[in-house]
């Protein structure tokens, strides 16, 4: 259905049926007309009575505990704690969630806050943005209803003001109670890091398993590497690890005391030469998934490199990959993330990466690709769709901005099976879908709705960006209504 908002921005949007999930009750018009024209309220009789009634009849008590608490727990994932949580968030919150806060299930009824404290998971997870004094008595709450459970916390000082820092200082003090417990952290501060953050003990983080620690400096305090270095050899000390987000800076060292063959999920987010990025490639046997930003590619040859386990791969490159595809056998990889920086992926690096997926005997079924949104490379893009070891995708991200030219491509004729463009394709999302010809949008969701021959049935379509015009708009509101999952961001 449509949704619209006072801003410009506006979202055409599939949603759920809650209404054949379950039944709600009616609100007489007589009571709310009594509280609208001035009614001061039932007598005590009356409220007995009518909270006696609500009790027995609200369906909304019959839903199992059970599946209470997964619809609880579902409300509050976010997939990126750093997503813009706009006006209608409170400042101060320790909810993981943009849109939803556990604290508001005590207020609807008993029961909701019976449950609600009674998961204690309910309460492990904890994003502070922006500390503040509020956030102090908040934090404790939420360690005293989180139990015993491991936590996971997201804390982001963005300003460095003595009072925000002199609060981070004590927030962080208050978590380090509970290091013991801590099995996800992600700790971004701007300026030098609190005080509090080096009282770590060596073998306090009994549970850790992913680290991020990220300092935001500006030219007076910019060399923190080495003190950053007494809390990272903590973390690294930590037989439980297993996933690390380390500084761009911090890695210009390579301390000796990181436990490369331990980890599983690395980022390696400094802009670093291939020579180094395959010198470590080498000590890392075990790892899943791998970020790595390269910016240059040395002109010696390199010795190959296997990565038996690693299935996720992002390169954010400023340089040409095909002489890195070359040198790599992936025998488990399924999902690929490329961002190109300053010039247009080639048809060598295209041909590097299809050669890749057949020396490791694989086809991706995710793909992930930005070229910064030129307008040139569209013929880059349906090259790239139609490399052979493509052709099992299941979830395609664009970026990119797309025109005629790839819309057509994925278009599917049903007079010509065989040639359809990602037959399988589930999950198809465009960054940017700016400047298409009316009719052609539609057209192409239209022809992936319904399975037929070889050819799976597309469920979502998501666009962040479109000129909206009348011909697509009324087609994609079919199709919503027929069960095709579409969120579109337009501007009118």
């Amino acid at each position: 259905m449509l949704i619209q908002s006072d801003e410009r921005n506006y979202r055409l949007t599939t949603a759920f049926p809650l209404a054949t999930f379950m039944r709600l009750p009616l609100i007489p018009w007589s009571s709310v007309g009594g509280y609208l024209f001035g009614y001061q309220g039932p007598t005590v009789a009356q409220q007995d009575s009518t909270t006696t009634l609500q009790s027995r009849a609200a369906p909304i008590n019959d839903i199992p505990v059970e599946l209470l608490g997964e619809l609880f727990a579902a409300c509050l994932r976010d997939a990126d704690p750093l997503w813009y949580y706009g006006r209608e968030r409170p400042p101060v919150s320790n909810s993981p969630s943009n849109f939803f806060d556990p604290m508001t299930l005590g207020q609807v009824c008993r029961h909701w806050r019976a449950v609600a404290l009674s998961m204690p998971t309910l309460w492990t997870s904890m994003r502070i943005n922006s500390p503040r004094r509020g956030h102090l008595p908040l934090t404790q709450t939420w360690l005293e209803r989180s139990g015993v459970c491991p936590l996971r916390l997201f804390l982001f000082q963005d300003s460095g003001s003595e009072v925000e820092s002199a609060v981070t200082d004590v927030l962080v003090a208050l978590l380090n109670t509970q290091a013991h417990r801590w099995r996800s952290i992600d700790f971004r501060f701007f300026g030098k890091p609190p005080s509090a953050l080096f009282k770590l003990s060596h073998g306090s983080l009994s549970q850790l398993v992913s680290a991020t620690l990220l300092t935001f400096r500006t030219s007076k305090t910019f060399s923190e590497t080495s003190t950053l270095d007494t809390v990272w050899q903590i973390i690294h000390s930590t037989p439980t690890l297993r996933r690390v987000h380390w500084d761009s800076d911090y890695l210009i060292s390579m301390p000796s005391h990181i436990p490369w063959r331990q980890l599983t999920d690395i980022r390696l987010n400094a802009r670093l030469s291939t020579t180094v990025i395959f010198d470590l490639l080498h000590h890392c046997p075990n790892t899943v998934s791998l970020e790595v930003h390269i910016e240059e590619t040395a002109s010696v040859p390199f010795n190959p490199v296997i990565l038996p386990c690693l299935r996720h791969l992002c390169i954010r490159a400023e340089c040409p990959l095909d002489p890195i595809f070359d040198q790599l056998t992936l025998p488990q990889i399924s999902s690929l993330r490329l961002d190109r920086f300053h010039e247009p992926i080639t048809s060598e690096e295209l041909s590097s990466l299809n050669h890749l997926l057949v020396s490791s005997n694989r086809y991706l079924q995710r793909l992930f690709f930005n070229d910064g949104q030129r307008e040139s490379t569209r013929s880059n893009i349906v090259a790239m769709l139609r490399l052979p070891r493509l052709s099992c995708l299941k979830d395609l991200y664009i970026v990119s901005r797309v025109g005629d030219q790839v819309v057509q491509a994925l278009t599917c004729q049903p007079q010509h099976s065989r040639d359809h463009l990602l037959p399988v394709l589930e999950y198809l999302t465009i960054g940017d879908c700016r400047g298409t010809t009316p009719g052609l949008l539609g057209n192409m969701a239209s022809s992936r709705a319904i399975a037929y021959d070889q050819l799976v049935k597309l469920r979502t379509l998501e666009i962040f960006c479109w000129d909206i015009n009348m011909v697509d708009k009324e087609v994609l509101k079919k199709l919503s209504k027929d069960g095709l999952h579409i969120s579109v961001e337009y501007d009118e």
